[in-house]
């Protein structure tokens, strides 16, 4: 229980170069965080024990976030709130003030 608190602490490595870094308890960290997320690549299947494949892994769940394929939560979130802010200005624009 302690090690899934600790888990959920880290931040998602979404920068590729430093994937090939990673090793030991910080690679298979990145592993389950990436999991827990949704990554898709990682959702089916027996999960990955090769230093190699979890790194492979890693970095088609990265590419299919860069091309748009998988979102994270926070991302549509935020999409959602740039087109309410928008959407709010407008409206503000157009306020008359009643005298």
């Amino acid at each position: 229980m302690q090690r899934l608190q600790q888990i959920a602490k880290l931040d998602l490595i979404l920068d590729k170069e430093k994937i090939p870094g990673l090793k030991g308890q910080h690679l298979k960290d990145q592993l389950k965080l990436f999991k827990t997320v949704g990554a898709p690549n990682l959702q089916v299947g027996k999960q990955q024990t090769l230093v190699a494949d979890i790194r492979q892994s890693l970095l088609n769940a990265i590419n299919l976030h860069l091309e748009g394929t998988w979102k994270l939560i926070g991302d549509e979130e935020s999409e959602g709130n740039d087109t309410e802010d928008s959407e709010n200005e407008d409206d503000e624009e157009n306020w008359e003030d009643e005298e």
